[in-house]
Order: structure tokens, then sequence, then C-alpha cells
């Protein structure tokens, strides 16, 4: 929950995280807000961004953006279990005779752990982008109900579109979790 207050906008790290905003992102909104003003924050796909940009001017707004750390953090877990199965591999073909066996088994092991711990991280975001796809079909869901005619079926086509990004999204984390 983001409320706010004199110097701007505030809310708990946890909360913060979870919707993907850093500091320095809300620095930006506080400097620009006014005493008395308010800030909306909204998850949007803009096809025009000038045009809402004038839109929001002309209502004496202003428009941020902010890239979310969702496909970051997906892009960081593939990175990792890159780095840790190449790096996994290549302790596994060093020859393991004379003083250094017992170091390449203990590094084996690290590394094997750390793979394990990335992979749960994999797995966790899978079920969480499944779980945030599932509850903004909800929304769009409950907005179809409220509309008749071209209106709801555009949402309806927004739902399935969202619907399919997040799982893809998700079957590609739970790809690189179940690789070996």
């Amino acid at each position: 929950m983001l409320r706010t207050v004199r110097s701007g906008l505030v809310g708990t790290v946890s909360e913060l995280y979870k919707a993907g905003l850093d500091s320095r992102f809300l620095e930006r909104i506080s400097h620009d807000l006014r005493p008395g003003g308010a800030a909306m924050i909204a998850e949007a796909e803009e096809e025009d961004p000038p045009l809402l940009d004038a839109r929001i001017a002309g209502l004496g707004g202003h428009a941020f953006r902010h890239r979310l750390e969702g496909p970051l953090a997906e892009a960081r877990i593939e990175h990792e279990l890159d780095a840790l199965r190449g790096g996994l591999a290549k302790l596994r073909m060093e020859p393991r005779d004379g003083q250094d066996a017992s170091t390449l088994r203990a590094l084996s092991r690290k590394r094997a752990a750390e793979l394990r711990q990335v992979k749960r991280r994999a797995a966790a975001l899978a079920d969480a982008l499944r779980r945030e796809g599932v509850a903004k079909i909800a929304v769009l869901r409950e907005q179809v109900e409220a509309l008749d005619g071209e209106a709801g079926v555009a949402i309806e086509r927004r739902a399935a579109t969202i619907r399919a990004r997040f799982e893809a999204r998700a079957s590609r984390l739970d790809q690189l979790a179940d690789y070996d």
C-alpha cells in the first residue's frame, strides 16, 4: 500500500519491491509532486506515449515511466543459471586425483547447492507470475461484466493476451529450472 505524505510517496520496502519500484523512481515523483498534489501509479502498456503525455499534461499532470523489475529478474536468473551450470560442468571435467580432489569436490557441492537455490528462485518466480496473471485477468473480467459490445470484446482479447504473456514467461522459467 503506497500512501502520500508531505515529502512524497512512501511504502514499506517489501511493498516497493513487490511492485517493482525502486527508491530512485519514487524520488523522481516526490521531487515533482506539488504540496497538496497526488500521484497515481499504474501499470500500463502504451500504444501512443506522446498522446498519453499530452492528455496528462492537458490535465495539469506529468507522466513518469519506469521499467519494472520482473523481466530484469527473469534475465538475471537465466544468466545465473547459465553461469552456475557452466562452472559446475568445468569443475566436473577437472581431474580428481591428488591433493586438489577434495577442494574440487567441495567446490562442486557448493556450486550444485547454489544451482539448486537459483532453480528454486526460478520456480518461485514462475509461480508468482502465474498468480499475478490470474489476478490481472480477474480485474479485467470484472470490467467486462460492466461493458457491452465491442468494449467487452476488446477487454476479453486483452485478457487473453495478458494470460498468454504471463504463461509464456512462467513456462520459460519452468524450463530454465528443470534443465540439467
